[in-house]
């Protein structure tokens, strides 16, 4: 069977952003097979917008990427399925490093590297770090299963899987993305594909905005999420998604 890619992008108000992952979708190598875009609780024109690129746009009631993310699941026809952030773009090579991987059977999911949308050093070196700890606990969990219950970092700007194994994420915990969950979604679902095999880091990167760095600053956005990695469920700080 040829394999089907859906692409998902949650949206919250994101009029003048979601252009991006959209454009980017076009650039593709191997182009999505469908592009759902998820508007959870829009007062912007975001809807509107996206439809000019997809005729896979949804508009629900009240805020949550989680949300967001399983309502497109069950939407998507594809049996390839990847989520990206509504300010973030892929270059070319994402969508064919992502089928690549999830074709040799190898590989249940995984997440790709990320780069700012801005030259600044300290955007630069935030980014870099962000990557080290995204790459480094999949490689050694997946150097020998001992390790997999190894923490694995969020920052899931792009994550991926296939729909057998998002199927069997929901059959053992009711949903595939925690609805509870205010923030480190991207954490969660990471942690549950990796008790179910081995995730791939793509070296294609997505770029990202870095304007909530530019508002917050990046020792408050470190900190932000280091206390937000172990209280996922505390009260939400500005979500862009």
């Amino acid at each position: 069977m040829a394999n089907k890619v859906s692409l998902i992008i949650p949206a919250y108000n994101e009029e003048n952003w979601i252009r991006r992952p959209l454009e980017s979708a076009k650039r593709q190598f191997y182009a999505p097979d469908e592009i759902i875009v998820v508007a959870n609780g829009c007062t912007d024109r975001t809807a509107e917008t996206a439809s000019e690129y997809t005729p896979h746009v949804y508009e629900i009631e009240g805020r949550g990427v989680s949300r967001a993310k399983n309502f497109g699941i069950e939407r998507a026809t594809g049996n390839l399925i990847s989520f990206l952030d509504a300010d973030t773009e892929m270059s070319g090579g994402v969508i064919n490093e992502m089928v690549a991987a999830l074709s040799v059977g190898k590989y249940v999911g995984g997440k790709a590297k990320i780069k700012p949308d801005s030259n600044d050093p300290a955007a630069r070196a935030f980014f870099a770090y962000v990557n080290f700890c995204n790459a480094l606990p999949i490689y050694l969990s997946n150097t020998t299963d001992a390790l997999k219950g190894l923490p694995q970092s969020g920052a899931g700007a792009f994550i991926f899987s296939d729909i057998s194994t998002l199927a069997r994420i929901k059959d053992r915990y009711g949903s595939v993305f925690n609805e509870e969950l205010q923030t480190m979604e991207d954490v969660d679902i990471t942690k549950k594909m990796r008790e179910l095999g081995k995730l791939r880091f793509l070296q294609s990167p997505v770029i990202t905005s870095t304007r909530r760095f530019e508002n917050e600053g990046y020792a408050r956005a470190f900190l932000n999420d280091f206390f937000q990695y172990f209280s996922p469920k505390g009260k939400n700080r500005a979500v862009y998604r």
